[in-house]
């Protein structure tokens, strides 16, 4: 206990010059003074009994790294720099001696150095930077200029040695700034220092050590160092950039050359104050003399622009703002010197800055008022060659379905003239065998003395006048329809049956066959009266001629069925029918499926040439045996049938 009292008093002497620390030989600390808590910000009951160890720490980039002692058995005295690691976060730097005691304990005695450590960091970094900086650094004395340090770039820009440059004075360096007499320094001086917290930038001459000189901008600031003034010199060789300036400035001028030779320029639009930026021949593309104000603002812009075309500006605004891509369009600018408008070709694109972000827009504006002119003149060039072309193209359609017309004028009449030649020849013959029949029976007649071969003749003779009148009438049908134009009319169909019908009641098959008539009909129905009578006349006398009279209940079925766009007649008996053979021919003039029936074979072609005037069609089914069907279809020419139609 005397002992620790006597380590306590000698602690509360070392207050004000250091710190001392009673430490076991296992580093554990036993006693300090106020000194050393008030330097790592703790209190005193918070460093007691804790390892010596825990509060040192190894600092990253320091200048001196002093490993710890380690206490054993043989026990030496230490002497060195430790850094402590203050609670709050910031490194402390004590210069400490350790002193072994017999007893085993360890009295250490420290000295804060912390400033003196950030110092010398500080001059570690500014030397580190110094030497290794793109641009030259020299450090002189304020007031007399001399050299005192320097980095290696510039060495490399004088062609000097460090050593040769620290023996040179400011204004052995730089010739084209006036620091040779002490007022000249002196104001020069006074002008920096009034400029502490802004560094002076000069633009000088440099001297080389062979004698050459090249442009120089030089960055001054001033810096009091243990009272005495240095000036820090930050050095550019501007030979590179002055050679750019002026290479850029000559392509400006070439490119406002251009500008002007094209007819072209350029601005830019910035959002912090909505102003424009014009390039002179853009400026000039308005017509304007060179000492009228541009349009400053979107809205001045726009009063420049033709009304139908400031939408598509607006547009083209709000387009690039989201999308951040270019964008193509033509717009019309008011031309102040003539009052007319001209026509742009314009490209708007972002306007962008360091870190992307949009801040404004830019474009190009171009004319293409010769080009949009050159174009309107071919367009309508070309306008009135595709209303030649059409012109053309009618004509031809025209020439082309004349030459159809007359194609099929010539098909027709190649038919007629082959149906002329083939009713001349029928004529020829199934006029002439009645006639010669009739006459060989008339001879006969007179030559018999007998009553009853007598009235066999004249029999004979009444079925060939009956033949040749039933000819002559088929002859006359087929050339009505041939040469009368359609007349429609009202149809009352059932009464053009049964009239048709009544015709044949006389023939020896009508009474066994049974008529069935079924009309469906809703509207009225309009057709060519004489045209629907040679169809049923030709239909209903077929279906009666080849009737099969030994049959149980022979019959013939009309079906017609009435709708607003056509009408339908179904012609149905269970007759001979006509062989398959045959049916691909039985509508062919003068063709006969059976040459044992009377009749000259041209029924069923006037049906179909009658159907075909009525721009109908006509369908066939039959089975030799079993009977026929015939479907006519023909339109309803009753004009109130569109109105039903819907």
């Amino acid at each position: 206990m005397q002992v620790k009292l006597t380590n306590s008093q000698l602690l509360e002497s070392l207050h004000q010059s250091g710190c001392l620390l009673l430490q076991l030989m296992k580093g554990k600390i036993i006693d300090c003074n106020n000194t050393f808590t008030q330097l790592l910000q703790v209190n005193k009951e918070e460093l007691l009994y804790t390892q010596l160890k825990d509060w040192i720490i190894d600092v990253p980039g320091a200048l001196h790294k002093v490993p710890f002692p380690v206490f054993n058995e043989n026990d030496e005295n230490w002497h060195g720099e430790i850094a402590f690691n203050s609670p709050g976060g910031t490194v402390k730097w004590i210069q400490m001696h350790l002193t072994h005691h017999p007893d085993g304990l360890c009295i250490a005695v420290g000295f804060d150095i912390t400033a003196q450590k950030n110092r010398e960091k500080y001059l570690f970094q500014f030397h580190q930077f110094l030497e290794f900086a793109n641009d030259g650094i020299l450090i002189s004395e304020a007031e007399s200029g001399k050299c005192v340090d320097v980095n290696i770039m510039l060495c490399k820009m004088l062609g000097y040695t460090k050593e040769e440059i620290l023996q040179l004075n400011v204004r052995d360096i730089e010739v084209g700034y006036p620091l040779h007499t002490k007022e000249q320094r002196k104001k020069h001086v006074e002008a920096i220092k009034r400029q502490q917290n802004f560094p002076k930038i000069l633009i000088g001459i440099h001297k080389r050590k062979d004698g050459s000189t090249y442009p120089a901008e030089v960055t001054i600031h001033h810096e009091a160092y243990e009272g005495k003034g240095y000036f820090i010199s930050i050095v550019r060789d501007t030979t590179s950039r002055i050679q750019t300036e002026n290479k850029l400035q000559d392509t400006i001028l070439e490119l406002e050359e251009a500008q002007k030779f094209g007819n072209l320029g350029n601005w830019k639009y910035f959002f912090v104050n909505q102003k424009i930026e014009w390039s002179k021949q853009i400026f000039r593309s308005f017509g304007m003399p060179d000492e009228q104000s541009p349009p400053a603002s979107v809205e001045d812009y726009l009063q420049l622009i033709h009304p139908d075309d400031r939408n598509t500006i607006l547009e083209t605004i709000s387009k690039v703002q989201e999308s951040q891509k270019p964008v193509n369009f033509e717009i019309r600018q008011w031309q102040v010197n003539t009052g007319t408008y001209r026509w742009f070709y314009a490209r708007m694109k972002p306007l962008l800055d360091e870190v992307g972000d949009i801040i404004g827009l830019s474009g190009v504006n171009f004319d293409i008022h010769d080009r949009k002119t050159h174009e309107e003149q071919i367009n309508a060039m070309l306008e009135q060659e595709l209303h030649l072309n059409a012109q053309l193209a009618a004509r031809e359609d025209e020439l082309v379905k004349t030459n159809e017309q007359l194609s099929e004028n010539i098909d027709q009449l190649n038919q007629r003239n082959e149906e002329l030649d083939n009713l001349v020849y029928s004529i020829s013959h199934d006029l002439r065998a009645p006639i010669a029949s009739v006459l060989g029976l008339i001879k006969l007649a007179k030559d018999s003395d007998q009553w009853e071969d007598i009235g066999e003749y004249l029999e004979k003779q009444e079925y060939c006048i009956f033949k040749l009148d039933n000819y002559i009438k088929d002859i006359l049908d087929y050339a009505r329809n041939m040469r009368i134009e359609v007349k429609p009319e009202e149809i009352p169909i059932k009464q053009l049956i049964l009239d048709t019908y009544a015709q044949y009641e006389f023939l020896k098959n009508t009474s066994k066959i049974q008529l069935v008539i079924n009309i469906s009909q809703t509207i009225p129905f309009h057709s060519d009266l004489f045209r629907l009578s040679i169809i049923c006349n030709n239909l209903i006398s077929n279906a009666i001629k080849y009737a099969r009279t030994e049959k149980n209940r022979p019959y013939i079925k009309i079906q017609i069925d009435v709708e607003a766009q056509y009408s339908y007649f179904t012609f149905e008996d269970n007759g001979m029918g006509i062989n398959e053979r045959h049916l691909s021919k039985v509508f062919d003039m003068f063709y006969k499926a059976d040459s044992h029936f009377q009749g000259a074979g041209i029924g069923l072609y006037i049906v179909k040439e009658t159907v075909k005037k009525l721009k109908g069609n006509v369908q066939l089914h039959s089975e030799s045996g079993k009977g026929t069907t015939i479907t006519i279809c023909v339109p309803n020419l009753y004009k109130g049938a569109s109105s039903h139609r819907k």
